[in-house]
């Protein structure tokens, strides 16, 4: 992080499984890509991107370097103020 501000990525790889293909600790299975923020205890911010073929909703991570939460507060917001059309509902 010496060299950028923030790191912006998806907030998920795909629409999460059906109900019923849900079997206990499928989630162990699945990379988990927000959770480098987590571990390193550096904010982050989610912002939603639109919706998947599905009409879930999707997104993308924020991650700042620590103590930068002022920096993932002011881009998520700016994101969230270009792009509009990611704040409606789906239907």
């Amino acid at each position: 992080m010496n060299d950028v501000d923030v790191l912006i990525y998806p907030a998920a790889l795909g629409d999460p499984p059906k109900l019923e293909d849900i079997e206990p600790f499928y989630f162990l299975e699945t990379p988990l890509i927000t959770a480098p923020a987590n571990v390193a205890g550096v904010p982050a911010a989610s912002v939603r991107t639109g919706f998947s073929n599905a009409g879930l909703p999707t997104g993308i991570q924020i991650t700042g370097k620590l103590f930068g939460d002022a920096d993932v507060l002011r881009v998520a917001h700016a994101f969230e103020l270009a792009t509009p059309e990611f704040s409606r509902i789906a239907g």
